[in-house]
């Protein structure tokens, strides 16, 4: 049933409808899920979920409106003062990403307390907020503001830790490049004719490269000034650097590369369509009866007993990871000998990496060298007692090992094998990164289109992969549940991207607005320049934050200061919806972590527990982890 007042809330129905829910507006007896505002009334059948979303959650918040729009969530929770060049303004995205991030924690949300209800649990009462969805995407940020930096966080196309990394113009466009090794800058020269400068001290290792970078990016940029965008991708990508063309969605709509699966979306107008963000994989044959019962006794999670085993460094498999362990699957994460490399980012606490942490939270280790039989001969073994794995390995690195989706189905044909990549299983197989397919997916050009390239500041590619995850595993698991048939879950970073632009239609995702700068700050307000001007005069300068939103509020605009990711965090509203959770470390130190947006149900999730040591969890899983049927 969809009741929706505003984009979140169509978008929620419109992914449920992509999987394959019926659709009902207004008020059904029989509804097993209503998707509405606070407002509406207990609707639906007996044992119905209420779902609700709404900018600041059913008690409100003073300094967040119920009508709050996508404009004024991008400056109240960030990603506005996160996005922009180092020494410009803030930069908005018209795309209604808040409210997009909003709708698949509401849907994820609801796919798990209908699980819950199909086990025989009662109902739950799902209250939805966008700020959640706006404080769930701070992770990279959150470290950093502990440790006291509050902002400063706005890079361009820039990296605060590597370079050259940067947008370069070309005789026919522009080409995203990221370099994130010393190796990567050595075949870079290579590419670009200056082995020369592999001597040269000012680029001797990532961090003088860092010190240096303007001298680093002069040398990138005089060669793709005069090779076209095409020629230098593809040098980029034969040498192994991550690399992409900075494209529109328009663009890259027209190349054809783009399969999306269309629905209607229930409150979008006449003649409007909707486009689901995962590629439909072929499924393989149904496994023969008997199909798996539910298991007894009730689940007290939606995904408890649920196996998970997670492989892949860094955000987007590793989130999606400790998303699903937030809503009670036991996850095992797979890590190379020694750990992951983020587990020595700083800033640390108490000897762990807030960045690590935060996106592994709840999940068991075991170190494996998959380059060694041992080492996946174990790992096969524990495919053989998971449910479901999650793996964000460049494409066709587990294929080379035996692992591949393909042949792990062909075995168990109840398993559920989520991939996540940059352009999709069956896509390009160059290297990806955030970045690049920011640039790529054309969402970039939509960051102030006209005002040169920048990428969104949050890693919005990474973490649209991470929540998509857990959606897409809860329905593969209900469908397995239902017909004894597994599949393989491809998330492409690509198409989530680009989804993410196509989803208001034709719409603007933000409508007029003007940013000022203030003595202490900057507002960004939803005006055009006559209503601005009839407010402030024509002279709206020397004035501080709080005396321009009297004004401007006065004279009936709405307008919002444009907070700091540290801002944000100390926000009281944060504490109060526990999107912010104080764990312990190995060592006994605490460390914060950000909580699950999924809208305070303490009966879908559970407090995240630390993250142990590297391979500290090996002896007692695999004594628990007994073969699946």
């Amino acid at each position: 049933m969809a009741i929706p007042d505003r984009l979140a809330g169509e978008v929620c129905v419109g992914l449920l409808a992509g999987l394959g829910a019926e659709i009902v507006r207004g008020a059904d007896a029989t509804a097993d899920i209503v998707v509405g505002p606070p407002a509406t009334p207990a609707l639906g059948g007996k044992g119905a979920i209420q779902c609700h979303i709404s900018a600041a959650g059913e008690a409100g918040d003073p300094g967040l409106a119920d009508d709050a729009s996508e404009l004024m969530l991008q400056a109240w929770g960030g990603l506005m003062a996160a996005t922009g060049e180092a020494d410009g303004p803030p930069r908005v995205v018209d795309v209604a990403l808040i409210e997009i991030f909003a709708a698949i924690n509401a849907a994820t949300a609801a796919l798990a307390a209908l699980r819950l209800v199909e086990a025989g649990r009662e109902p739950a009462h799902i209250d939805i907020a966008l700020a959640d969805a706006s404080a769930a995407l701070l992770g990279i940020f959150l470290p950093h503001v502990l440790v006291g930096k509050i902002g400063g966080f706005r890079e361009g196309c820039r990296h605060p830790i590597c370079a050259p990394w940067n947008a370069y113009p070309t005789l026919d466009g522009s080409v995203m490049l990221c370099s994130s090794s010393d190796a990567h800058w050595q075949r870079l020269l290579d590419v670009i004719g200056a082995a020369d400068a592999k001597r040269d001290a000012r680029f001797a290792d990532m961090s003088a490269r860092r010190r240096n970078v303007d001298a680093a990016d002069a040398l990138v940029a005089a060669w793709a000034s005069g090779v076209a965008t095409d020629a230098a991708v593809r040098a980029l990508s034969e040498a192994g650097i991550p690399a992409g063309p900075i494209r529109t969605p328009e663009a890259l709509l027209a190349e054809g590369t783009i399969e999306m699966v269309e629905f209607d979306l229930p409150n979008g107008g006449e003649g409007r369509r909707g486009t689901f963000p995962v590629r439909p994989a072929d499924l393989p044959s149904p496994a023969p009866g008997p199909y798996p019962a539910a298991r007894a006794p009730i689940p007290d999670l939606p995904l408890s007993g649920v196996r998970v085993l997670q492989l892949g460094p860094f955000t987007a498999g590793p989130l999606a990871g400790r998303l699903l362990s937030d809503l009670g699957a036991d996850v095992v994460k797979i890590e190379p000998p020694g750990g992951e490399v983020s587990r020595g980012w700083s800033p640390r606490f108490g000897g762990e990496s807030g960045y690590f942490a935060n996106n592994n939270a709840g999940m068991r280790s075991i170190a494996l060298d998959l380059a060694s039989g041992e080492g996946r001969a174990t790992f096969d073994r524990l495919l053989g007692a998971a449910d479901v794995l999650v793996q964000n390995l460049k494409t066709g690195a587990l294929d080379r090992l035996g692992f591949g989706a393909e042949r792990v189905l062909a075995r168990r044909p109840a398993f559920i094998y989520c991939s996540i990549s940059g352009y999709g299983a069956t896509g390009s197989g160059q290297p990806a990164l955030d970045t690049v397919i920011q640039a790529a997916s054309g969402i970039m050009s939509r960051v102030e289109a006209g005002q040169g390239a920048c990428k969104v500041g949050f890693s919005v590619g990474d973490l649209m992969a991470a929540h998509l995850a857990p959606l897409m595993v809860l329905a593969a698991l209900r469908h397995r549940d239902r017909t004894g048939q597994g599949q393989h879950v491809d998330i492409s970073m690509l198409h989530g991207l680009f989804w993410a632009t196509q989803v208001a239609g034709d719409r603007p995702a933000l409508g007029p607005f003007r940013r000022i700068a203030a003595t202490d700050g900057w507002i960004v307000v939803a005006a055009d320049a006559a209503a601005l001007r009839d407010s402030l005069g024509d002279n709206p300068l020397a004035r501080s934050c709080e005396a321009l939103l009297e004004t401007l509020r006065g004279s009936g605009l709405r307008a919002m200061r444009v907070r700091e990711p540290g801002e944000v965090v100390a926000d009281p509203l944060l504490t109060r919806r526990a999107m912010l959770r104080t764990m312990q470390a190995a060592d006994g130190s605490p460390v914060t972590v950000l909580g699950a947006p999924y809208g305070l149900a303490a009966h879908l999730t559970r407090m995240p527990r630390p993250v142990g040591l590297a391979d500290a969890d090996r002896e007692r899983v695999l004594r628990e982890w007994t073969p699946r049927c």
